[in-house]
This record gives structure tokens, C-alpha cells and sequence, in this order.
């Protein structure tokens, strides 16, 4: 479903349909194109070119997008290059796979060329959903869907001159067919799907802003969220508190930990973390007034507490993001319990 300008996005679970909150994600950009077309000149991969059957198959919304690629066990390909700047980002590439019984293996590669090449390959079994890794590192998983399975996989640029960065497909067993559909490849982090043809296709950035003004420099929350089913490139920010760029509170999460961190007057104060693992929900509880900040989490029996002139005073709260709209939580956030007191 296509959202309007300024309007929010509620997800619910893939499987099940119960709600699972507001999605709040960064901007992105889906470099592939004609990403519901295999059969398209895009997806042309040299010399073991499999055949594709365009539109066979239903997506989870009832439509037909899915395109069936076979394999004679010498053709059974199709691979999109894109001109790269070469850097030193993540690069994350999903595929949505129609489930199939008896299983068939099919295959994603995302990978980096023309300088010193990297490449990560990842390999499905279309009935049970389990995936493992064949080439290359980083990180790589399975959402499940009603229908089909998203199969994705992260690679990192390594800086070293690469001019192309590609999205190959294949239909590993041979003599079998697999429906493919809703290719993705984008920067920084995996989400939503973008649909593209002819080029790129963009999504903006998600803002959620307040309360406006933290009344009396009081406030305190319980965030009921979702993680991530990824590690992104940058700290995924649920919560984040400030009065000025110098002068601001986080919480985020950075490779599995949810962590807490104040900054007074451009320096750094303190921070603290735990672990908090992809793909679950989890309650996130702040506390913040004059001179005093307090953070805890789900599963943990710790709580991060800050006194003193070190607790910079507090205005704005922004939800899922930072003030430049960065760094965000690329999730679900189920429900806020907001407090606000002022005191005479």
C-alpha cells in the first residue's frame, strides 16, 4: 500500500496481522530497477541468462508480481549491475521468495566489483525458510511472510576502487522453478520495500516529534517497541531529547545493545547499554527532570541513572530519530506512555 506525504505508517506482524505500531524509517533509495520485472533488460546476466515466466504469482497483497525464474542447471540466473562510487558503507539487497513444496534452493548475491571485488551469498530452502551463508560475511536473515519469504543479505564496501555493485538471483536446483519478486537494494539499512521501474525510486524520511515542549524540563516514558530484524550501519535511535544541538539525551541501539547516552555542553557525559537482541519487542523506560536522568530496559535488572549539573536541561523529545532526522530506529514502535509534570 502506497502512504501519503505526512501520514503515518502502521505495520502489523507478516504472520499473524496483530498490530505492531507506527514504522519510523530513515530515508532510502531502492538502486535496482524494475524491481517486480526480471524479465526486463536490467536484469540481463551475461551468458547464463535463466528463463523468466513475468507475473505468475501473487504477492501478499493479491497481486500478480511475482516472476518465475527456471533453471536447466546451466541457466538459471538473472543479475543486475549498478554504477557504485566506491566507499565504506553497508550495502543491504532483499528478495521476497514464493513459498514452494517440495523445497527448492534459491539464492540471493549482493556484491561489490571493478576494484577489489566482495560478495556475500545466501541460500534458501523455499519450504522450511532456513537460509545459511555459502560466500563471503556480514549479515544476512529471513522475515516470513504469509506467502513467501524476504531473503536478505548485508555486504561492506571496502573502499578499495569497486565501480559496480550487483543483485543476483538464481534458481539453484536444477530442472525446478522459483517465484521471485520485490528486489531491493539499498545504503545503511534494510527496509521497506520500494517499488521501482524504469529508475531509482525514493522514499523519504519518517519524523515523529513530541511532545513539542517538555513541560518544566519533566517527563517520563515507557516505549513499547520492536527491534529491528537488522543491525544498521547507524545507531538505531528510539528516543532522543534535546534543548540544543550541544545539549541533548539518547537512547539507542548499536549492534545488539540498547544504550543511553548524554551530552552536556558537547561533551560527553556518560553512557551505558544492554543487550538487546533483533526481531523482538521490548520496553523502553526513561525518566528525565532538572539535574537527574534515568534509563532501563526490558530483561534487565540494572537501572542507568545520571545526577547532578551533568543532566543538561530538556525541551523537544523526538521519536525514532535525532533532530537532523539521521539516525533512526528503522522499526516498529507499538505504543508511548508519555508523562509530562510541571512543578510550581
Amino acid at each position: 500500500e502506497n502512504i501519503g506525504i505526512n501520514l503515518p505508517r502502521f505495520q502489523h506482524h507478516p504472520l499473524t496481522g496483530v498490530p505492531r505500531g507506527i514504522l519510523v524509517e530513515a530515508a532510502a533509495t531502492n538502486t535496482l530497477l524494475w524491481s517486480e520485472a526480471l524479465d526486463n533488460a536490467a536484469w540481463d546476466a551475461p551468458s547464463t541468462n535463466g528463463v523468466v515466466t513475468p507475473n505468475v504469482g501473487t504477492d501478499q497483497f493479491g497481486l500478480i508480481t511475482f516472476d518465475r525464474l527456471a533453471s536447466d542447471g546451466t541457466n538459471n540466473r538473472r543479475k543486475q549491475p549498478v554504477a557504485h562510487t566506491s566507499g565504506s558503507a553497508i550495502w543491504y539487497n532483499r528478495i521476497a521468495i514464493r513459498k514452494q513444496t517440495p523445497a527448492v534452493t534459491a539464492e540471493l548475491s549482493i556484491g561489490l566489483a571493478g576494484g577489489t571485488a566482495v560478495t556475500t551469498t545466501v541460500r534458501l530452502n523455499t519450504e522450511t525458510g532456513v537460509a545459511t551463508r555459502t560466500v563471503g560475511t556480514g549479515d544476512f536473515g529471513v522475515i516470513e511472510h504469509r506467502n513467501h519469504w524476504i531473503l536478505w543479505a548485508a555486504v561492506t564496501d571496502n573502499a578499495s576502487g569497486n565501480t559496480s555493485r550487483f543483485s543476483e538471483i538464481r534458481t539453484v536446483t536444477s530442472g525446478a522453478t522459483v517465484d521471485f519478486g520485490a528486489a531491493q537494494l539499498e545504503q545503511y539499512s534494510l527496509t521497506s520495500y520500494i517499488k521501482t521501474e524504469g529508475a531509482a525510486a525514493q522514499r523519504a524520511s519518517d519524523g515523529l516529534k513530541g511532545p513539542l515542549a517538555i513541560k518544566g524540563e519533566r517527563m517520563s516514558m515507557v516505549f513499547d517497541v520492536y527491534t529491528p530484524e537488522h543491525t544498521q550501519q547507524y545507531a538505531q535511535r528510539v528516543i532522543h531529547a534535546y534543548s540544543s544541538s550541544s545539549n541533548r539525551i539518547s537512547i539507542y541501539r548499536l549492534s545488539g545493545t540498547i544504550r543511553s547516552e548524554i551530552i552536556s555542553n558537547n561533551v560527553s557525559v556518560g553512557t551505558t547499554g544492554s543487550s538487546l537482541a533483533s526481531g523482538v519487542r521490548a520496553k523502553i523506560a526513561l525518566a528525565i527532570e532538572p539535574l537527574r536522568f534515568a534509563f532501563a530496559v526490558t530483561g534487565s535488572s540494572s537501572v542507568y541513572t545520571v545526577t547532578g549539573s551533568a543532566v543538561p536541561p530538556m525541551s523537544t523529545l523526538e521519536i525514532g530519530s535525532d533532530e537532523i532526522y539521521l539516525n533512526h530506529w528503522n522499526g516498529e514502535i507499538l505504543g508511548v506512555l508519555p508523562k509530562a509534570t510541571t512543578r510550581n
